[in-house]
């Protein structure tokens, strides 16, 4: 189960000192929650895209977007998952810094585009060797 933590914020209203208790949430490791749908998502999109882009980068045609079909699936295999995981870890940690549903696509997004940079990095590497 996830374990919930709280830590005091303070708050200054007409002179006196009000103590806030806000929750940090520590998600479980593949605990679904928004973070990690995003995430997924992100991953999902990212990753069929993720080996094109350098080429179509490399290539000036954006028509090498979709030649590599088959390294194009299996960076779809690989970053839904990793996206899942690495959004649902980092999205509830975001919510301190960004409010409750916002910072959790917002981590979710950032979890998501981490599988796909790295492919991104990859994939460009090979072509440039």
């Amino acid at each position: 189960m996830a374990d919930n933590r709280f830590f005091k914020r303070g708050l200054r209203r007409a002179g006196e000192f009000v103590e806030l208790r806000v929750m940090i949430r520590k998600p479980g490791f593949g605990e679904a929650n928004l973070g990690a749908v995003a995430g997924a998502v992100t991953g999902a999109v990212g990753g069929l895209l993720a080996v094109g882009i350098p080429l179509a980068i490399a290539g000036r045609d954006p028509a090498l977007l979709v030649i590599l079909r088959n390294l194009a699936l299996i960076g779809f295999v690989i970053c839904v998952p990793v996206g899942w995981l690495l959004g649902g870890q980092i999205g509830p940690r975001t919510i301190r810094i960004f409010g409750e549903q916002r910072g959790e696509l917002i981590g979710g997004i950032i979890g998501g585009l981490i599988p796909v940079i790295g492919i991104m990095i990859w994939a460009w590497r090979r072509i440039h060797g």
